[in-house]
């Protein structure tokens, strides 16, 4: 899945990709009212979206969250799904359970300093169950509500506001796993000073670097699981196959990205790209910042090959998108 905003202001562009390189569906949706924090910028998803096992939710302004879901061939089911906490200095983030019956929200103030969050979970229909389970403020971090795994909420802290930063400044630098229901942690994968978390997760945990430049698999114990050596390139952009066998990297130095896998072949994707992520354990999404690239699906096995892709954007999401074990994956 890509999202794009051409420009400040405008409409974010929402585009289902299939792993035949064909747009499947597409959807718009309103920006956040922009603010500032602490004389700073917010840091926050450019485009906040959850996908379940049949959906994609996504937020449409400040507080509405719509669904799109492609049952059939040019038939999609469309609809608004709930609303959240937004506007002004406040701002959401969600992530709906697999089965679209739960709902995880984290609303951040802004207007403190440092900002202060409330998660929450309730019903997605009619909001029932509400249940607060934890309150803080970002002086730690301030947490995105990024998924659910075996019942518990993927939480990714990142640091608030930001005045400047490089790669990674603006992205969770680690990802922690709560109880739904009592927000008690079980695990935390990544560390904002050791191993920090490169990538979104996946089925198989998430991807995080070590200050020496080698990446390492964490699961969803927060341990290592494999390590990859994807060279010494400035990357900016990694994603995790969802069996954790496999690892893409953007960009070498030509543009080109990295595809790696632990007992395959390493590949080298010719050509430009942003915002890269795993569709699924044999086809990575090679998103495009604007009309003079080209989004590409490329897929592994073999010499590789590239079909491209009428529409740009970053990767965002895959759909289904649990961070369970899939069968196929």
């Amino acid at each position: 899945m890509l999202a794009t905003q051409p420009q400040p202001g405008e409409p974010i562009q929402i585009t289902l990709v299939g792993t035949d390189g064909q747009v499947k569906a597409g959807t718009s949706a309103q920006p956040r009212t922009s603010f500032s924090c602490a004389d700073a910028t917010p840091i926050l998803p450019a485009a906040t979206v959850s996908t379940t096992d049949s959906r994609l939710y996504y937020l449409d302004g400040d507080t509405t969250v719509r669904f799109l879901s492609p049952r059939f061939a040019n038939d999609l089911e469309k609809g608004e799904a709930t609303r959240v906490p937004g506007g002004g200095q406040v701002a959401s983030t969600f992530t709906v359970s697999p089965d679209d019956r739960r709902i995880a929200v984290v609303a951040t103030d802004y207007s403190k300093s440092p900002p202060a969050f409330r998660i929450y979970v309730e019903d997605l229909a009619g909001g029932a169950n509400h249940t607060e389970i934890f309150s803080g403020d970002g002086s730690h971090g301030v947490p995105w509500a990024v998924g659910w795994h075996s019942g518990q909420i993927v939480l990714g802290y990142t640091g608030g506001c930001i005045r400047a930063g490089g790669p990674f400044s603006t992205f969770p630098f680690e990802y922690h796993l709560v109880d739904a229901t009592t927000a008690v942690r079980s695990a935390t994968l990544g560390t904002q000073t050791g191993c920090h978390a490169v990538s979104l997760p996946s089925a198989a945990g998430v991807l995080c670097l070590e200050p020496g430049g080698r990446t390492q698999v964490l699961g969803w114990d927060g341990r290592s699981q494999r390590q990859f050596a994807a060279g010494d390139a400035p990357y900016f952009n990694y994603s995790l196959s969802p069996s954790g066998m496999s690892i893409g990297a953007c960009c070498e130095t030509s543009g080109a990205t990295t595809v790696e896998g632990v007992s395959s072949q390493t590949y080298h994707v010719a050509g430009s790209g942003t915002g890269i992520g795993f569709i699924d354990d044999q086809h990575l999404l090679i998103g495009a910042p604007s009309r003079q690239s080209q989004a590409r699906v490329f897929v592994l096995g073999g010499a590789g090959t590239t079909i491209p892709v009428a529409a740009i954007g970053e990767f965002v999401a895959r759909l289904p998108g649990g961070l369970d074990p899939r069968p196929g994956t």
